[in-house]
């Protein structure tokens, strides 16, 4: 009881319903939110364009739809456990987390310049980077 009370003192753990814009500047001026934002801005550009054409692009390999449709798949299975298992690093890990950052936007980046840059009849290193 006696910690409950002095939690409601100091209003620390008590959620309100007021809208207060001394926060949303707080937020706006925090260098900490910007470095989030264009680090998820650097992680998106690369990846996204590459999992939204990701069957465009295998086709213009030259696979047939059976073959891109199956070479489709391991590049959303491995988005999907690389997110799942950076984001439980993140949660359960303090002293690395910039490091996992760094790599979560330069592996992306890595293959996006390995798919630009590659010769097209190289099926294989075209496939690495996508």
């Amino acid at each position: 009881m006696i910690l409950i009370q002095r939690k409601a003192s100091d209003n620390t753990g008590v959620e309100t319903k007021v809208f207060k814009k001394e926060q949303i500047l707080e937020a706006l001026y925090d260098p900490k939110t910007w470095l989030l934002f264009f680090a998820i801005v650097a992680l998106q550009v690369p990846n996204g364009g590459l999992t939204t054409f990701n069957t465009l692009i295998i086709s213009g390999l030259g696979f047939k739809p059976l073959e891109t449709s199956l070479l489709a798949m391991p590049p959303g299975a491995m988005s999907t456990i690389s997110g799942i298992t950076l984001s439980f690093l993140a949660a359960t890990t303090r002293k690395y987390r910039l490091t996992m950052v760094v790599t979560a936007i330069l592996l992306p980046l890595l293959g996006a310049v390995l798919c630009y840059s590659l010769d097209r009849s190289n099926l294989a290193g075209q496939l690495i980077g996508l």
